[in-house]
């Protein structure tokens, strides 16, 4: 068994308190850093010693505990339903683009329509 990091020790302590959502209790692995405020610097679920190496840049004790500052804990099942409702009620870009092309089509189709009434009611029927 290997040796925990002083970070890897800090982040479980920090994940021994219940989940901000539900309110219950589960272990250290059950629990997430739900970034809630703030900019993400970096994800806390990669401070782990074997995680830490894919990163481009050295993460100090320190820089966890301000990144954990931006957090709430919650478990994983809370974690998941909370970003569902974060990705629902945020439309997506390519949502927004077919949106406003939906609308320019009915105003063109509308504006097609007007003319053509109105045409007919000028020149009469075709």
């Amino acid at each position: 068994m290997r040796r925990l990091t002083n970070i890897e020790i800090a982040v479980r302590k920090w994940k021994e308190q219940p989940c901000a959502d539900c309110g219950l209790s589960f272990p250290f692995y059950v629990m997430q850093a739900d970034h809630v405020k703030g900019q993400k610097h970096f994800s806390i679920g990669d401070t782990s010693s074997s995680r830490r190496s894919k990163l481009l840049f050295k993460i100090s004790l320190s820089d966890v505990l301000e990144e954990l500052e931006k957090c709430e804990p919650v478990c994983a099942n809370c974690h998941a339903e909370r970003t569902h409702r974060r990705n629902v009620s945020i439309p997506k870009v390519a949502d927004r683009v077919w949106e406003v092309k939906r609308i320019r089509r009915n105003l063109i189709k509308d504006a097609h329509e007007t003319w053509r009434s109105n045409c007919m009611k000028d020149y009469g029927a075709p």
